[in-house]
């Protein structure tokens, strides 16, 4: 089973449009902007220099978009929304351990103290990938939208019947 992104596009034009591996090579080649008689090393070398100019070439997944306006298109949120967990994380780690710390023979220290050592040992993409599921699901239910899921319509109702 090949690794590469170009050996498996190769691989597909071959199976699916039955075309020789020279003309699949090629086709890929011109695709791709990629020499793929050169050695390994020097492939990487031309890559390094591409990327210290900025170009990051073409994208495997999306053929004929580069790969820099993918970037550009998804950096904002992305920023957004680690500058908010990073805030939000902050405020309330401060928060809850002043209190925790002011107040330590109350009931609740060992509860923040507990719980702030259990999620810290969390990853966090779990964590993201929870809340996410969490609160996709909980929108979903509370605003009555449409959502496609694998090719089926689905409509969720306000009192969490749904509905096909």
């Amino acid at each position: 089973m090949p690794s590469n992104p170009v050996d498996i596009y190769v691989n597909e034009l071959i199976s699916s449009h039955g075309i020789s591996v020279e003309a699949a090579r090629s086709r890929a080649s011109a695709l791709y902007a990629l020499d793929l008689d050169m050695p390994v090393w020097r492939q990487y070398i031309s890559y390094l220099g591409n990327l210290i100019q900025g170009n990051m070439g073409q994208s495997i997944r999306s053929p004929g978009v580069r790969v820099s306006t993918i970037i550009r298109a998804r950096l904002p949120w992305t920023l957004f929304t680690v500058g908010s967990g990073l805030i939000i994380s902050t405020i309330l780690g401060i928060v809850l351990g002043t209190i925790s710390a002011f107040k330590r023979d109350k009931w609740y220290e060992p509860i923040i103290t507990g719980s702030a050592s259990i999620i810290s040992a969390i990853p966090d993409f779990l964590i993201g990938i929870f809340s996410n599921n969490i609160f996709w699901h909980y929108y979903m239910v509370w605003n009555g939208q449409t959502i496609i899921t694998n090719s089926i319509y689905e409509r969720y109702s306000y009192d969490g019947i749904i509905y096909r």
